[in-house]
């Protein structure tokens, strides 16, 4: 058994070139930004990042579906883009920026769990 402290997934947002923005999940997003920038003949930019998993993603899809384009993809609209302002922009960021700042989301998370003497007890086999 041990503490869970950090977040397990974190919800992103990615435009290619201006284009649609795509609204997912991942637990590495910079892993996952490689992976959608190896499928995609324009450069990807991360907008935002935000803790949450697969309820937070649904509910940001179930929110914005009126925009939908097809599958995570979404049209600019100036709701998702306000959403993405609220959330601070990433604009830019590289795959070892994000990694870098969420490391630093991760501990920062580790530290206000050990501060409240928290934390949930998860067994790892499960994980």
């Amino acid at each position: 058994m041990r503490r869970e402290t950090e977040p397990s997934c974190y919800v992103y947002f990615f435009q290619a070139a201006n284009g649609p923005i795509k609204i997912g999940i991942a637990r590495n997003v910079p892993n996952r930004l490689a992976q959608v920038q190896s499928h995609n003949a324009y450069l990807v930019d991360v907008l935002a990042i935000t803790e949450g998993g697969r309820a937070q993603e649904m509910a940001y899809h179930r929110r914005f579906k009126q925009w939908r384009l097809k599958g995570e993809w979404f049209e600019p609209a100036a709701d998702i883009l306000a959403e993405i302002d609220r959330l601070g922009q990433h604009r830019g960021l590289t795959a070892r920026t994000i990694a870098f700042e969420m490391e630093k989301q991760r501990l920062d998370h580790k530290a206000r769990v050990a501060a409240s003497g928290g934390g949930k007890l998860v067994d790892v086999a499960l994980l």
